[in-house]
């Protein structure tokens, strides 16, 4: 059996939230694994091992390069290694990059949605999708030099629902 926690057992077997007896049964080999914000250097081979895991056999993630992993790299992960597993299980599915604190985008590489805001109001889900639609359409609008149709294909939305949606978020060419 393998057990993990975040919590010091032998400390919570002086405050007597744990038994003893429980402690010595399952404190048998202990390893301690520092969170991943501690140990950056083993972010390129977590990164191969859950792209390469990914893959569904005919769906290859593009690999992860240039700022996009310097985004990667300067984020700690307070998911710890499911926030990174998770993350790049979307990017592979999506070939869309997006986590908290990406900061950066590289023009070379596959999309890398920025959000930086403060997590929204979540009383308000209309309203926290609405926000996170609109700056998904202002980076197509962005990245495809604010022409809509491509813009509109980059995301396949259809021309009428793209248009729509522009004039609903009072969106206008830069």
């Amino acid at each position: 059996m393998i057990a993990a926690t975040n919590k010091d057992l032998s400390q919570l077997v002086e405050e007597g939230a744990i038994r003893e007896d429980f402690f010595y049964r399952i404190h048998i080999i202990p390893i301690h694994l520092p969170p991943l914000r501690q140990r950056k250097e083993d972010l390129p081979l977590l990164i191969e091992h859950f792209l390469k895991n990914s893959e569904n056999g005919h769906n290859s993630a593009p690999p992860i390069t240039g700022k996009i992993f310097d985004a990667l790299s300067n984020y700690d992960w307070p998911g710890n290694i499911r926030e990174l597993q998770n993350t790049l299980q979307r990017f592979a599915t999506l070939k869309k990059l997006d986590f908290m604190g990406a900061a950066t985008t590289d023009s070379n590489s596959p999309d890398l949605i920025v959000d930086n805001d403060p997590m929204p109001d979540i009383s308000d889900y209309r309203a926290a999708m609405e926000s996170y639609e609109k700056k998904l359409i202002l980076a197509a609008l962005e990245r495809n030099q604010w022409h809509r149709e491509k813009a509109a294909a980059s995301l396949s939305l259809s021309r009428s629902t793209f248009y729509r949606k522009l004039k609903n978020f009072e969106l206008t060419s830069a």
